[in-house]
């Protein structure tokens, strides 16, 4: 007969698979995570193309002091935070105390730090999560007192699960955003745009002439919503419509 834990995991794994809200599969995150007695989840997504220590993060949290959770989802604040972009560029598992004495810390990250031990929240790992398209995001388990050396394994496992959380709000977000398209020409001058080529250049290249360029680029930017040559790039990559 299987094991309760791995009746658990299983539940788990059902939930995420057949979810169809991303605050189900958040749920089913977060319960992953009290399996290795974690008291604390915090679920970090950037809806745009872009680094993890940057304005515009979404996060989800569970576990962690309401007030410290209103002042982290000021971007001022979330900037200072030096431990997700520490462990994206890892691109492993790490403690919270193992990214911060990887991290050459500024005044600002060092107050910050101060600021969250003070608010007990001390002992942790972060996860990266890796998504399509350069839709990362990034994971963080708080813990009441330093037991990580005793599960590690337990960490992996639950590292798994929620990766597989991670897919399936990448999945979903996907389904329910309207769909963009662009012709196989229009995909081509932005594929361009993107490495620095000039609408001269792109003329050449593709062996037309700069106003039909033109002509394609007005086009790219008023399917993706945009105004200028980086947003209409960053827009591209972020839907999958071209790649760099």
């Amino acid at each position: 007969m299987p094991s309760y834990k791995m009746v658990n995991r299983r539940r788990i794994i059902d939930k995420i698979y057949h979810a169809e809200q991303v605050s189900v599969v958040l749920n089913s995150m977060y319960e992953a995570c009290t399996r290795i007695n974690s008291d604390k989840f915090s679920y970090h997504f950037k809806p745009l193309f872009g680094h993890h220590d940057l304005d515009g993060t979404e996060v989800f949290a569970v576990g962690f002091p309401e007030d410290w959770v209103a002042r982290y989802n000021l971007p001022t604040i979330q900037v200072s935070d030096p431990v997700p972009q520490t462990i994206m560029k890892a691109g492993r598992v790490m403690t919270w105390s193992d990214a911060i004495g990887e991290t050459d810390l500024s005044d600002a990250e060092k107050c910050f730090i101060k600021a969250a031990r003070d608010s007990g929240i001390i002992h942790g790992i972060g996860i990266p999560l890796w998504g399509p398209d350069g839709q990362n995001a990034y994971a963080s388990l708080g813990f009441p007192n330093d037991q990580l050396g005793r599960q590690l394994d337990r960490i992996f496992e639950t590292q798994l699960l929620v990766q597989a959380g991670h897919q399936k709000i990448c999945e979903l977000v996907r389904k329910n955003r309207p769909e963009i398209s662009i012709s196989a020409r229009e995909a081509e001058v932005l594929t361009w745009m993107g490495r620095g080529k000039s609408k001269t250049d792109i003329a050449t290249i593709l062996n037309i002439s700069p106003d039909t360029v033109t002509t394609y680029v007005r086009r790219s930017y008023e399917k993706l919503g945009s105004s200028d040559r980086v947003g209409a790039v960053v827009r591209a990559l972020k839907l999958g419509l071209i790649r760099l």
